[in-house]
Protein backbone atom coordinates (compact mmCIF):
# COMPACT_ATOMS: atom_id res chain seq x y z
CA UNK A 1 0.00 0.00 0.00
CA UNK A 2 1.21 3.52 -1.30
CA UNK A 3 2.31 6.08 1.70
CA UNK A 4 -1.11 8.39 0.38
CA UNK A 5 -3.25 5.33 0.51
CA UNK A 6 -1.91 4.83 3.71
CA UNK A 7 -2.69 8.03 5.38
CA UNK A 8 -6.24 8.08 3.77
CA UNK A 9 -7.18 4.45 5.20
CA UNK A 10 -6.05 5.51 8.47
CA UNK A 11 -7.89 9.05 8.71
CA UNK A 12 -10.98 6.77 7.42
CA UNK A 13 -10.94 4.60 10.85
CA UNK A 14 -12.51 7.61 12.37
CA UNK A 15 -15.58 7.98 10.32
CA UNK A 16 -18.45 5.37 10.87
CA UNK A 17 -19.83 3.32 7.95
CA UNK A 18 -22.40 1.99 9.48
CA UNK A 19 -25.90 2.07 7.36
CA UNK A 20 -28.09 4.78 8.40
CA UNK A 21 -31.84 5.18 8.89
CA UNK A 22 -33.40 7.53 6.66
CA UNK A 23 -34.44 10.33 9.16
CA UNK A 24 -36.42 12.84 6.44
CA UNK A 25 -39.68 12.22 4.24
CA UNK A 26 -38.03 12.90 0.99
CA UNK A 27 -35.20 10.61 1.55
CA UNK A 28 -37.59 7.57 1.30
CA UNK A 29 -38.34 8.08 -2.38
CA UNK A 30 -34.90 6.72 -2.99
CA UNK A 31 -35.86 3.35 -2.18
CA UNK A 32 -39.67 3.45 -3.61
CA UNK A 33 -37.88 3.04 -7.52
CA UNK A 34 -39.70 1.53 -10.38
CA UNK A 35 -38.81 -1.82 -11.59
CA UNK A 36 -34.99 -2.47 -12.95
CA UNK A 37 -36.20 -2.42 -16.49
CA UNK A 38 -38.18 0.58 -16.23
CA UNK A 39 -35.43 2.50 -14.56
CA UNK A 40 -33.32 1.01 -17.68
CA UNK A 41 -35.69 2.53 -20.55
CA UNK A 42 -35.90 6.03 -18.58
CA UNK A 43 -32.87 6.60 -18.02
CA UNK A 44 -32.07 5.39 -21.78
CA UNK A 45 -35.02 7.78 -23.00
CA UNK A 46 -33.63 10.81 -20.74
CA UNK A 47 -30.17 10.32 -21.61
CA UNK A 48 -31.11 10.17 -25.74
CA UNK A 49 -32.76 13.10 -25.63
CA UNK A 50 -30.39 15.23 -23.89
CA UNK A 51 -27.87 14.10 -26.33
CA UNK A 52 -29.89 15.43 -29.24
CA UNK A 53 -31.04 18.74 -27.47
CA UNK A 54 -27.52 19.23 -26.14
CA UNK A 55 -26.28 19.39 -29.83
CA UNK A 56 -28.98 21.46 -30.54
CA UNK A 57 -29.22 24.17 -28.11
CA UNK A 58 -24.93 24.10 -27.00
CA UNK A 59 -23.34 21.84 -30.21
CA UNK A 60 -21.84 20.19 -27.22
CA UNK A 61 -18.92 18.29 -28.24
CA UNK A 62 -16.98 15.61 -25.41
CA UNK A 63 -13.61 14.58 -25.78
CA UNK A 64 -12.23 11.28 -23.76
CA UNK A 65 -15.52 8.98 -23.20
CA UNK A 66 -13.48 6.12 -23.20
CA UNK A 67 -11.40 7.07 -19.98
CA UNK A 68 -14.60 5.77 -18.29
CA UNK A 69 -14.06 1.79 -17.63
CA UNK A 70 -17.48 0.01 -18.83
CA UNK A 71 -17.57 -1.99 -15.57
CA UNK A 72 -16.68 -1.38 -11.95
CA UNK A 73 -16.38 1.16 -9.63
CA UNK A 74 -15.53 4.64 -10.56
CA UNK A 75 -16.32 7.68 -9.20
CA UNK A 76 -16.57 10.86 -12.30
CA UNK A 77 -15.52 14.35 -10.24
CA UNK A 78 -16.52 17.52 -12.14
CA UNK A 79 -16.68 21.14 -11.69
CA UNK A 80 -20.16 22.73 -11.12
CA UNK A 81 -21.32 26.12 -12.55
CA UNK A 82 -24.47 25.30 -14.04
CA UNK A 83 -28.53 23.30 -13.05
CA UNK A 84 -27.08 21.75 -16.81
CA UNK A 85 -24.19 20.12 -15.42
CA UNK A 86 -25.66 16.99 -14.12
CA UNK A 87 -27.81 16.20 -17.21
CA UNK A 88 -25.00 16.62 -19.21
CA UNK A 89 -22.41 14.40 -16.91
CA UNK A 90 -25.16 11.87 -17.89
CA UNK A 91 -24.01 11.92 -21.87
CA UNK A 92 -20.24 11.30 -21.54
CA UNK A 93 -21.07 8.16 -20.56
CA UNK A 94 -23.10 5.01 -21.54
CA UNK A 95 -23.37 3.89 -18.01
CA UNK A 96 -26.20 4.68 -15.51
CA UNK A 97 -24.70 7.59 -13.07
CA UNK A 98 -25.67 7.60 -9.43
CA UNK A 99 -25.70 11.40 -8.30
CA UNK A 100 -26.59 13.34 -5.34
CA UNK A 101 -29.57 16.25 -5.84
CA UNK A 102 -30.32 18.50 -3.04
CA UNK A 103 -33.19 17.38 -0.54
CA UNK A 104 -35.77 19.74 -1.87
CA UNK A 105 -36.00 18.05 -5.35
CA UNK A 106 -37.58 15.03 -3.36
CA UNK A 107 -40.49 17.37 -1.65
CA UNK A 108 -42.58 16.54 -5.11
CA UNK A 109 -43.90 13.21 -5.68
CA UNK A 110 -43.40 13.36 -9.11
CA UNK A 111 -39.99 14.93 -9.48
CA UNK A 112 -39.02 12.90 -6.73
CA UNK A 113 -40.05 9.36 -8.28
CA UNK A 114 -37.98 10.80 -11.67
CA UNK A 115 -35.34 11.57 -10.25
CA UNK A 116 -34.82 8.79 -7.89
CA UNK A 117 -35.45 6.73 -11.29
CA UNK A 118 -32.41 8.33 -12.82
CA UNK A 119 -30.24 7.52 -10.20
CA UNK A 120 -30.55 10.74 -7.63
CA UNK A 121 -30.49 10.26 -3.51
CA UNK A 122 -30.72 13.53 -1.77
CA UNK A 123 -28.08 15.05 0.11
CA UNK A 124 -28.95 17.80 2.67
CA UNK A 125 -26.71 20.48 2.04
CA UNK A 126 -24.69 22.13 4.73
CA UNK A 127 -25.40 20.03 7.35
CA UNK A 128 -22.69 17.12 7.00
CA UNK A 129 -25.14 14.24 5.37
CA UNK A 130 -23.79 11.34 6.46
CA UNK A 131 -26.41 9.28 5.59
CA UNK A 132 -26.12 10.88 1.62
CA UNK A 133 -21.90 9.93 2.23
CA UNK A 134 -22.71 5.93 3.45
CA UNK A 135 -25.16 5.37 0.23
CA UNK A 136 -22.53 7.12 -2.14
CA UNK A 137 -19.89 4.32 -0.77
CA UNK A 138 -22.59 1.75 -0.49
CA UNK A 139 -23.01 2.62 -4.31
CA UNK A 140 -19.22 2.18 -5.16
CA UNK A 141 -18.67 -1.03 -2.85
CA UNK A 142 -21.47 -2.46 -6.02
CA UNK A 143 -19.62 -1.80 -7.97
CA UNK A 144 -21.55 1.23 -9.99
CA UNK A 145 -20.39 4.67 -11.33
CA UNK A 146 -20.97 7.44 -9.12
CA UNK A 147 -21.06 11.73 -10.09
CA UNK A 148 -19.99 14.16 -7.27
CA UNK A 149 -19.60 17.37 -7.78
CA UNK A 150 -16.67 17.94 -5.26
CA UNK A 151 -17.48 21.65 -4.91
CA UNK A 152 -20.88 20.89 -3.69
CA UNK A 153 -22.85 23.39 -4.74
CA UNK A 154 -22.89 26.21 -8.32
CA UNK A 155 -19.82 28.37 -9.03
CA UNK A 156 -21.53 31.95 -8.73
CA UNK A 157 -19.16 33.45 -10.97
CA UNK A 158 -18.38 30.02 -13.30
CA UNK A 159 -14.56 29.71 -11.43
CA UNK A 160 -13.93 27.27 -9.62
CA UNK A 161 -14.28 26.42 -5.72
CA UNK A 162 -12.84 25.25 -3.09
CA UNK A 163 -13.73 21.48 -2.54
CA UNK A 164 -16.11 20.24 0.23
CA UNK A 165 -15.25 17.52 1.95
CA UNK A 166 -17.33 14.81 0.67
CA UNK A 167 -15.42 13.51 -2.04
CA UNK A 168 -12.69 13.07 0.49
CA UNK A 169 -14.91 11.49 2.82
CA UNK A 170 -15.57 8.66 0.15
CA UNK A 171 -12.61 8.18 -1.05
CA UNK A 172 -11.00 7.71 2.48
CA UNK A 173 -13.27 4.69 2.86
CA UNK A 174 -12.55 3.22 -0.79
CA UNK A 175 -9.18 4.79 -1.71
CA UNK A 176 -8.57 1.68 -4.66
CA UNK A 177 -11.76 3.41 -6.39
CA UNK A 178 -10.87 4.87 -9.68
CA UNK A 179 -11.57 8.49 -10.33
CA UNK A 180 -12.36 10.29 -13.31
CA UNK A 181 -12.71 13.94 -13.96
CA UNK A 182 -14.41 15.65 -15.94
CA UNK A 183 -14.01 19.52 -16.97
CA UNK A 184 -17.62 21.23 -18.18
CA UNK A 185 -16.89 24.40 -20.42
CA UNK A 186 -19.23 26.82 -21.04
CA UNK A 187 -22.08 25.89 -19.20
CA UNK A 188 -22.19 28.77 -16.90
CA UNK A 189 -22.39 30.49 -19.86
CA UNK A 190 -25.02 29.05 -21.14
CA UNK A 191 -26.92 28.68 -17.70
CA UNK A 192 -25.46 30.61 -15.01
CA UNK A 193 -26.02 30.06 -11.10
CA UNK A 194 -27.94 33.67 -11.37
CA UNK A 195 -29.03 33.25 -15.04
CA UNK A 196 -32.69 33.87 -15.90
CA UNK A 197 -32.59 32.17 -19.37
CA UNK A 198 -30.75 29.93 -21.20
CA UNK A 199 -28.62 31.13 -23.73
CA UNK A 200 -27.24 29.23 -27.04
CA UNK A 201 -23.91 29.05 -26.59
CA UNK A 202 -20.43 26.27 -26.65
CA UNK A 203 -20.51 23.47 -24.36
CA UNK A 204 -16.98 21.08 -24.59
CA UNK A 205 -16.88 18.46 -22.12
CA UNK A 206 -13.33 16.92 -21.37
CA UNK A 207 -13.16 13.61 -19.73
CA UNK A 208 -9.64 13.20 -18.32
CA UNK A 209 -7.69 10.69 -17.14
CA UNK A 210 -8.74 8.55 -14.53
CA UNK A 211 -6.45 8.03 -11.09
CA UNK A 212 -6.39 6.82 -7.62
CA UNK A 213 -5.48 8.12 -4.07
CA UNK A 214 -2.09 6.54 -4.13
CA UNK A 215 -1.56 8.55 -7.75
CA UNK A 216 -1.30 11.73 -5.30
CA UNK A 217 0.84 13.42 -3.41
CA UNK A 218 -0.31 14.31 -0.16
CA UNK A 219 1.28 15.70 2.46
CA UNK A 220 -0.83 16.49 5.34
CA UNK A 221 -1.50 13.71 8.10
CA UNK A 222 -4.00 15.47 10.06
CA UNK A 223 -7.78 14.21 9.28
CA UNK A 224 -9.64 17.59 8.59
CA UNK A 225 -5.79 18.69 6.59
CA UNK A 226 -6.05 15.11 4.59
CA UNK A 227 -9.43 16.11 3.38
CA UNK A 228 -8.78 19.69 2.34
CA UNK A 229 -5.15 18.47 0.83
CA UNK A 230 -7.29 15.73 -1.65
CA UNK A 231 -10.14 18.27 -1.83
CA UNK A 232 -7.55 20.42 -3.61
CA UNK A 233 -5.77 18.04 -5.77
CA UNK A 234 -9.23 16.76 -6.84
CA UNK A 235 -10.34 19.79 -8.03
CA UNK A 236 -7.19 20.17 -10.02
CA UNK A 237 -7.25 17.11 -11.45
CA UNK A 238 -10.72 18.01 -12.80
CA UNK A 239 -9.24 21.70 -14.35
CA UNK A 240 -6.45 20.60 -15.89
CA UNK A 241 -7.91 17.64 -17.73
CA UNK A 242 -7.22 16.45 -21.04
CA UNK A 243 -8.05 13.37 -22.99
Amino acid sequence: MSEAREKVAANAEAESTAPAQPSEPEAKIYHRAFPGWVNWLSYLFCRTSLWISAKIMFGVEVYGMDNIPRRGAVMLVANHSSHLDPPLCSIVTHRHLSFLAKADLFKSRWLGYLISTLGAFPVRRGEGDRGAIRTCIGVLKEGKALLIFPEGTRSPDGKPQEAKKGAAMILSQLPETLIVPVRIDGSFEAWGKDGKKINRTKIRITVGQGFRVADLKLQESGKKQLYHELGKEIMRKIMTASA
